[in-house]
């Protein structure tokens, strides 16, 4: 029992670490954008277009971390998950977190930005999946080492079925907490369009040009 206590204090920390340098790294993308000048806003087909997939990768992000939260809220790192979305890929829920997250940076309509979100949250959740995978392979031995072999880390195999059991035990709070991040996530849309909105009516300079 103390085990399991120590465990879960361990993660929600991690947790809180994780969760407080994304939003400082996305506080400093996000104050970049308020004062640029995105070269996008001179072609509006193609601003349109990275806005349009943008909102569509944010929301599908966000329904993959949700349904993956279903599997494995309240239990990450305690109980090996092999089915639902863990039978396609081992790590459902950063997936839907990059899906989000470039998002996010085609929603700004810059180049620059949607890279410099994607490459830092891959290269953040790299580091944190292999010190994940690290601890699983010391907790459940043989069993993960075979689930690690037969399912991608990332991207689900062609051909890849989901594998649906008849039921699964969550805790609704991290359901709730999946929901609630995916709701701030998605407020970057309006958020982006009001800075556009300042930018065109002259409340914000645009102190430089921004691909």
């Amino acid at each position: 029992m103390a085990e399991s206590s120590t465990a879960a204090q361990a993660e929600t920390a991690l947790l809180r670490r994780r969760g407080t340098h994304t939003r400082l790294f996305a506080l400093a993308v996000f104050t970049a954008f308020l004062f640029a000048a995105p070269v996008s806003a001179q072609h509006p087909a193609l601003e349109r277009v990275m806005v349009a997939l943008g909102n569509l990768l944010i929301v599908g992000g966000g329904l993959v971390r949700v349904y993956a939260a279903l599997f494995i809220g309240g239990w990450k790192n305690q109980r090996l998950a092999a089915v639902g979305p863990y039978a396609m890929t081992r790590n459902p829920l950063y997936v839907g977190s990059l899906c989000a997250t470039l998002g996010v940076g085609l929603v700004t309509a810059s180049v620059t930005l949607t890279v410099l979100l994607w490459a830092f949250i891959m290269a953040y959740y790299s580091r944190t999946v292999a010190r994940e995978e690290a601890y699983l392979e010391q907790q459940f031995g043989e069993e993960y080492l075979a689930y690690k072999r037969s399912v991608p880390r990332w991207l689900p195999k062609a051909g890849a079925r989901l594998v649906l059991p008849a039921e699964v035990t969550a805790k609704p709070r991290y359901v709730l907490n999946g929901i609630r991040d995916i709701t701030l996530i998605i407020l970057a849309y309006p958020l982006c369009e009001l800075v556009r909105v300042a930018h065109l009516v002259g409340w914000l300079p645009g102190l430089f040009r921004l691909w």
